[in-house]
């Protein structure tokens, strides 16, 4: 059983220079040299649009915390000021 937990067999294996070189004589045979900058093209494309989407989000979420933390702020002030103002005496 303490075999199948091995590193090589979790389905997460290291790619060092001889398994990449292999990898891209199988994809050079699968697709041929003439498909090759296609393939390589539309692959840098989505990950190009992955980063963008990746960016986009990240953005939106770092504005919106600003804008919490400025509501925040605002809200501390307020309630600050509340508790300096004076109060009339009830007669």
């Amino acid at each position: 059983m303490d075999l199948l937990l091995t590193p090589p067999l979790l389905f997460i294996p290291t790619l060092g220079p001889m398994e990449l070189i292999v990898l891209l004589v199988i994809i050079l045979i699968l697709f041929g040299p003439g498909k090759l900058p296609e393939v390589f093209g539309a692959l840098g494309n989505g990950v190009k649009q992955f980063k963008k989407a990746s960016n986009s989000v990240t953005e939106e979420l770092n504005n919106q915390l600003e804008d919490l933390k400025q509501t925040a702020d605002t809200n501390t002030d307020n309630a600050s000021k509340a508790d300096e103002a004076p109060t009339k005496p009830t007669v």
